[in-house]
């Protein structure tokens, strides 16, 4: 008796503790935040697909370790451990802004994304500091290997076209990245019909 007592225990702080997902409507990500001056379009593209994908905490799971440590778990089953002072940091360094449609939750959960982003890119390019894996993602990340950033390497289809069917994905060019879903896009915060000078993009799959 004790020990089901105890199992029924553990289920229930388990329950408790689990992070609720929330979807949300596309067009809500479209004017929710944009990119600030310092900022990159590639996160901001990326996040905003994957929110839009797997909903507010959804794109991976979380567990507390202690009072200063986080360990997120991807859909690619890799596991990593970020600080207080990481997630911090990238929420500074992320540079959004606030949109006509902004949502504290979404915009906290997307600067989230970021410092996991961060922290892969550190990992799986071998980077000294996490500072300079921000750098290096705010410089240089293509969106043609975003996905693996967020372990959704497995999750994507790489188009080589202007994506106007995907709902949830990113277009690009040679110089930008925007989300886009069913044939609209992202023009800084503002919904606005998919631009054809995009060749190429990624859809997300859930």
């Amino acid at each position: 008796m004790k020990g089901l007592i105890v199992s029924f225990l553990i289920g229930l702080c388990t329950i408790l503790n689990a992070q609720q997902v929330k979807k949300v409507d596309s067009d809500v990500l479209f004017t929710c935040y944009k990119q600030g001056k310092s900022g990159d379009c590639v996160s901001v593209g990326f996040t905003k697909a994957a929110i839009c994908v797997y909903g507010v905490n959804g794109v991976f799971k979380e567990r507390t370790i202690d009072d200063t440590h986080t360990e997120v778990t991807l859909k690619n089953g890799k596991k990593y451990i970020l600080t207080n002072d990481e997630f911090a940091m990238a929420d500074t360094a992320m540079h959004i802004k606030a949109g006509e449609n902004s949502d504290p939750e979404i915009i906290r959960y997307a600067t989230k994304c970021f410092a996991v982003m961060a922290k892969v890119k550190q990992d799986i390019d071998n980077i000294g500091t996490f500072e300079d894996a921000i750098y290096k993602l705010q410089h240089g990340a293509h969106g043609r290997k975003i996905s693996y950033t967020l372990g959704l390497e497995n999750n994507v289809e790489i188009l080589e076209k202007t994506p106007d069917d995907v709902s949830g994905g990113i277009a690009w060019t040679k110089k930008h990245v925007v989300y886009v879903y069913n044939g609209y896009m992202d023009k800084y915060g503002k919904k606005v019909p998919l631009d054809p000078k995009y060749y190429g993009g990624l859809k997300l799959i859930p």
